[in-house]
């Protein structure tokens, strides 16, 4: 009969147990355990249109001290772009309430406000990584300039500074600013945080030649531009215009495509488009779209090759075209930004926009004010590794692929891919937008994570995936397709072939200290530890979703601001630490890089996927408490007064620690300290200290204590 689980707040006991609501925890993506210390991490851009396949790149891939942090495309295997989490402690050991240096690989330099002092566009570049402190830093310590938390926003997270908490890290150009055209009054433009403000007088932004204050930055390439115009100075008699534009050079005729608003209801929103050098312009009104012309509004252009379209919005989420798409053969680099003119020659009119999302390549990363829900502050910490090895699958076409998984394609010379977007199986030559080359080395490093301390000879013996030892089933026929394993008793349920050595040695990538950590006996005891628990979870490495259908309708709470987008129905336990309820699904996924709350069966079908949340749970989960701030950090302190007895209560606490001798609970915490030494005994190492979490009943004392 399958045991009841708990894994607090992630395994749930099957029946009787209701969800942790938002106001009784804090969510698990809000907290430190979203990163783990020495786990390599690629910063992705999940919220900038035109920007989803860019990541925190340092600017040409600098090794010296000052290199500019910037924004450019993702690119699979490069160490300008993979920074180690390095969590800030002080002299005792002790965590600093969640921040983190940000190591890049190629320099080893840190992430740093340059200057030291936050404000508004402080430059973000590298610079030699500072001293750990004695005492947990504040504001005005030496480290505050390199010391970053990862706080929940936009569904993915912003980057706080410690120098001051007011302040993010923002994606955000250099701006230049200047008037276009025979303006009788010069223009000006101000800058708060993510809200700016121009004043620019001029005849007009039409005709064949355009008078108004432009701010602007270069623009190569495929590039997109947003902002919301939250008010317009109405000057011209209700013509003064401000809004969005893309346009080739800063003279008065050049060609240029922009979205305008005006500050009066009957002029609406418009798109216009100049498609030859001192050409005409035509202007396509939005009718009663994105609120029929009043404002505030969202505008936006995007470019795609020689196509440039433009868009309203009343939210920033759901976006209207206005007209068609114009096809123009502009240049590669464009001056992209916005601008105002009054309409009325010599006399100003002011507007003002916020919520400024520009996306280039090359773009500049700097602190701003923290906004909400900003694009430009919406980062993501996706594990990566630190070298060119990778795991991979065979291509197949039909097949549908997630971002960032790799695949093998033989027909090209490329052969190694990494998927930028999810896609259906697209054709990695062909598909570019989806699929990006990729470097893979020999292999992994065999010392490398728990593949140091168990061969793959070693896993298969001891969670076979074939029978060898027979049983009498409940339906009184004898059965011979079950296992044993070495050093304990009995027959058990045969491992799932689904939970490969492969998947469980993958888990290096996104974790890069699990079964890696100090001496060798340290790391051969968390393997033991990692692997008697999680069998002990998923019926010896067999059950790959949970068995009791009746309750998967049960791990919904629509408390949460995510839901429950995959269904009501979907969130049930799943891999071998049965991963379940959406509000765990959700911060896992962030974790590991992959989609689980729109796709939570991927747990159950990838097993790479599978094996990397039960190792996310190990090495970031407090559960309901114990040694350390998790199980990872209980089992190394097991010379001293950790132990696997922590490991226990740090997955399912008092259900089964402390319980009376006979009780479920009790059996089942003696199973597991049972499994676990006959692991160890296995792999030739010792226990170490306190390996129950509650009384020996029919075993010995020193059974639980050595």
């Amino acid at each position: 009969m399958r045991k009841t689980y708990w894994l607090a707040p992630m395994l749930v006991a099957l029946a009787g147990c209701t969800a942790p609501g938002p106001g009784e925890q804090e969510p698990i993506a809000q907290s430190r355990q979203m990163i783990t210390n020495g786990t390599f991490y690629k910063l992705t851009l999940p919220k900038m249109v035109g920007d989803t396949g860019n990541c925190a790149s340092i600017d040409d891939a600098s090794t010296a001290a000052g290199g500019n942090l910037e924004e450019w495309s993702c690119v699979a295997g490069t160490g300008a772009q993979s920074f180690k989490a390095i969590e800030i402690k002080d002299g005792t050991g002790a965590t600093c309430n969640g921040y983190f240096q940000f190591q890049n690989t190629n320099s080893s330099d840190c992430l740093d406000i340059q200057g030291g002092s936050a404000s508004v566009g402080a430059n973000v570049d590298q610079w030699g990584c500072k001293s750990m402190p004695s005492s947990c830093p504040t504001s005005s310590s030496s480290i505050a300039n390199q010391a970053w938390k990862l706080v929940s926003s936009n569904g993915y997270y912003k980057v706080q500074s410690l120098r001051d908490t007011a302040y993010c890290l923002s994606v955000f150009p250099r701006w230049s600013s200047q008037d276009i055209g025979a303006v009788g009054a010069a223009g000006s433009y101000s800058r708060s945080g993510n809200t700016m403000t121009l004043s620019g007088s001029g005849a007009d932004i039409y005709g064949t030649a355009d008078e108004f204050r432009y701010v602007y930055h270069d623009g190569p390439g495929n590039v997109t531009i947003s902002a919301r115009v939250t008010s317009i100075a109405n000057v011209g008699s209700g013509w003064s215009k401000a809004g969005v534009m893309m346009r080739e050079g800063l003279a008065a005729g050049a060609r240029n495509v922009a979205m305008l608003a005006s500050p009066t209801v009957s002029n609406k929103f418009r798109w216009q488009v100049r498609s030859s050098t001192d050409g005409s312009t035509t202007s396509t009104s939005a009718g009663t779209a994105c609120g029929d012309g009043v404002l505030p509004v969202w505008l936006r252009i995007t470019r795609s090759g020689n196509n440039f379209s433009g868009y309203c919005s009343t939210d920033g989420a759901s976006w209207t075209q206005i007209g068609t798409t114009a096809s123009i053969s502009m240049s590669a680099n464009l001056q992209i930004g916005l601008g105002v003119t009054s309409h009325v020659d010599a006399t100003l009119a002011s507007a003002t926009f916020d919520n400024i999302s520009s996306s280039a390549n090359g773009t500049n990363l700097e602190v701003s004010t923290c906004g909400t829900n900003q694009a430009n502050q919406t980062f993501n910490a996706v594990a990566t590794t630190n070298n060119t090895a990778c795991t991979y699958t065979n291509w197949t076409s039909g097949t549908p692929y997630h971002a960032g998984d790799i695949v093998y394609y033989s027909g090209s010379t490329e052969h190694y891919y990494q998927a930028m977007l999810d896609n259906a199986g697209t054709n990695p030559t062909t598909d570019t937008a989806s699929w990006d080359p990729h470097r893979c080395g020999s292999g992994s490093d065999p010392s490398a994570g728990i593949a140091g301390v168990v061969s793959s000879t070693q896993f298969s013996s001891l969670f076979p995936s074939s029978g060898t030892c027979g049983h009498w089933g409940d339906d009184g026929l004898w059965h011979t397709d079950w296992c044993t394993t070495p050093g304990v008793s009995g027959c058990h349920q045969c491992r799932n072939t689904f939970y490969s050595y492969t998947g469980l040695t993958s888990t290096a990538a996104a974790y890069a200290t699990f079964a890696n950590s100090s001496d060798t006996t340290l790391r051969k005891r968390e393997a033991a530890a990692f692997l008697a628990n999680v069998s002990h979870e998923s019926d010896w490495l067999h059950a790959v979703r949970e068995y009791n259908t009746y309750n998967y309708c049960s791990y919904c709470d629509p408390n949460w601001p995510f839901g429950c987008p995959a269904g009501t129905c979907e969130y049930y336990g799943r891999g071998p630490i049965q991963l379940s309820w959406n509000f765990n699904y959700y911060p896992a996924g962030i974790a590991i890089g992959s989609d689980l709350l729109n796709k939570p069966d991927l747990v159950a079908t990838n097993s790479d996927v599978s094996m990397k949340t039960a190792v996310w749970y190990w090495m970031t989960g407090m559960g309901p408490g114990g040694y350390g701030n998790n199980a990872h950090d209980a089992i190394l302190g097991s010379n001293g007064s950790g132990g696997f007895g922590a490991t226990i209560y740090h997955i399912n606490g008092a259900l089964e620690c402390n319980k009376d001798c006979g009780t479920v609970g009790s059996t089942q915490m003696l199973t597991r300290v049972d499994r676990y030494k006959a692991i160890c005994d296995y792999l030739g190492v010792s226990y170490g200290n306190h390996t129950a979490c509650g009384p020996c009943c029919d075993r010995p004392s020193s059974y639980c204590s050595q």
